[in-house]
């Protein structure tokens, strides 16, 4: 059963990203109307992993982007989890095919853990499979396709998974300790694993679980359970810090914070829990309108993951209560979900949940998209509309009911695999990472210490304006040439500064001390960029001496004089 669940999961993913499929080597997916620039930033941020794991650096953290200030590789998600593709980088394969093996792979283990979580609830194998299914295409995955730190949501079902095993292990007098620990010691890892695809959605989830957790501690057992997720978390913990520590240490050092307008722009609104974006099997079951946040995974799964809580109270048959406390927990999870994608946007009078947070929970004053509490939401009911359909599927019948209820359960499944089918992806060209002749005879030329200034340089603040900046980063990340250029989820303010000043009426004297200020000491200008202010500037060639210079290319290489005052 599991190795049918593997390859229909892993099947659907390739349905879904059909349009690389022809050239998996040089083409990655994208959302049909988002930038380019964040995916292939998680092209350069997997080949900055592998260049790490294979010995071609020797720091971790510093990344040749944004010279002279070191640790910018915590700027954003580091996603350590993509070190396991680097056997595959070291036998050749293309920055391209990382990616998208590595996005399959998570869409198709996305899939599989559903599964094996469903199984766990004792869920028979159409329902838990169709979950499978529905769970492999979660609307918001595919909505968000691009923020590939978000596709790996089997981590999170592997812990909750773990977390309802762990109960039912509890429920049990003839459990012993070893099975305790042993299932610690996977939700430790389960936990580390999270925290390596995504620091984000671990916190996210950690977050949620606090919230859902105490349907399990009205148990005469509830000892055992609160000392068992203590192992876990203490496992979690040991195999997490060593590395969040620095990386929170860094970011804690530039003051990095999100504003508060901008963390209320990305908050959703209540009526976004009924939105969907996406082709629907059944038209016309979700609201419309122009708000950017579409968190409903469809109307029938939202109704048939509603209906589970009152059908487990009521059904006289089913009377164990380890299943009233698991609905229970759902129930806590995914209205803990809804509330906090609200973000900022949740207020009672004059207490804002939100900023609560950010004060009590170490990093959340770092988050800015509240509305992606909106992955676990989703995910939770499809969750429950699967268990739903289960529970109803047990219903003991007779005559023609068995045959209607069987009828009704199918057009169940159907709808919780495919209610919402993603839209279909545009493929966006990825560099083969093969360094430019200009960046080796850059890189020669190159003074130990200093850095190198590329221009053009990002013209503006939106994601798209980066987009020919992650290319170079790419591009050159075989030498690891340190660039002042750069993106991430954070920016130093010396890039405020390059941007300040090469978009105003700039002089050689302002570039040279600008230079020096930031241990700069070579300008690339591509394809003619040269500022049109220095090319008359009669102090240019008095500051600066010509390196390689390429008219038909537009290619102009400048070094700082030593002796430039």
């Amino acid at each position: 059963m599991c190795l049918l669940v593997l390859v229909t999961c892993f099947t659907v993913s390739l349905v879904s990203l059909r349009p690389v499929l022809d050239s998996p080597e040089s083409l990655i997916p994208t959302t049909q109307a988002g930038s380019a620039t964040v995916p292939l930033f998680n092209v350069w941020t997997i080949l900055r992993n592998c260049s790490f794991a294979s010995g071609e650096s020797s720091s971790y953290w510093n990344a040749p982007i944004f010279h002279p200030h070191a640790g910018t590789f915590a700027y954003s998600e580091p996603q350590p989890l993509t070190i396991l593709l680097t056997p595959f980088r070291m036998a050749g394969a293309s920055p391209a095919w990382l990616y998208n093996a590595y996005l399959i792979l998570s869409l198709t283990l996305n899939g599989l853990f559903a599964w094996m979580l469903l199984t766990s609830l004792n869920c028979r194998f159409p329902s838990s499979l169709a979950g499978a299914i529905g769970m492999t295409l979660l609307p918001m995955v595919h909505d968000q396709l691009d923020v590939l730190q978000l596709v790996p949501l089997w981590p999170g079902l592997w812990i909750l998974r773990n977390i309802l095993v762990l109960h039912r292990l509890c429920q049990n007098p003839t459990t012993s300790r070893r099975q305790l620990f042993w299932n610690a010691v996977q939700t430790g890892v389960a936990l580390f694993a999270a925290a390596a695809a995504s620091l984000h959605h671990c916190l996210f989830l950690c977050i949620l679980l606090a919230f859902a957790s105490p349907a399990f501690l009205w148990h005469s057992t509830r000892l055992r359970f609160v000392a068992t997720c203590a192992v876990a978390a203490g496992i979690g913990g040991a195999l997490i810090l060593p590395w969040a520590l620095p990386m929170k240490k860094i970011v804690d050092r530039q003051s990095f914070e999100r504003e508060s307008e901008l963390v209320s722009q990305l908050s959703a609104v209540p009526s976004d829990l009924l939105r969907v974006s996406q082709r629907q099997l059944l038209p016309g079951t979700s609201l419309s309108g122009i708000r950017p946040w579409y968190l409903s995974p469809g109307l029938c799964r939202t109704l048939l993951a509603a209906a589970l809580f009152p059908w487990l109270l009521f059904q006289k048959h089913r009377g164990p209560k380890v299943e009233y406390s698991e609905a229970l927990f759902l129930l806590f999870f995914i209205t803990a979900a809804a509330a906090l994608s609200l973000g900022t946007n949740l207020k009672f009078g004059g207490w804002q949940p939100w900023e609560s947070l950010t004060q009590l929970v170490p990093g959340m004053s770092k988050v800015r998209s509240a509305f992606r509490f909106g992955y676990f939401y989703q995910m939770a009911i499809v969750l429950a509309a699967a268990t739903a359909i289960d529970s109803v599927a047990r219903t003991q019948t007779a005559g023609r009911a068995v045959l209607r209820l069987r009828v009704l359960c199918l057009l169940a499944m159907i709808i919780t695999s495919f209610e919402v089918l993603p839209v279909v992806p545009r493929s966006v060209p990825v560099p083969t990472a093969q360094v430019p002749e200009w960046a080796r005879t850059v890189a020669e030329k190159l003074p130990s210490g200093a850095g190198v200034l590329v221009l053009p340089y990002a013209p503006g603040s939106g994601v798209q304006d980066f987009e020919q900046t992650v290319r170079l980063m790419i591009s050159v990340s075989e030498i690891s040439l340190p660039l002042a250029n750069g993106y991430s989820g954070f920016f130093p303010q010396s890039h405020y500064d390059w941007q300040s000043l090469i978009q105003s009426p700039l002089t050689a004297r302002q570039l040279a001390d600008q230079m020096q200020k930031d241990h700069v000491n070579l300008l690339v200008c591509l394809a003619g960029s040269l500022p049109a202010s220095l090319e008359g500037d009669p102090e240019l060639p008095l500051l600066f001496s010509v390196v390689t210079s390429d008219d038909e290319r537009g290619l102009l290489v400048l070094q700082l004089q030593p002796t430039a005052p």
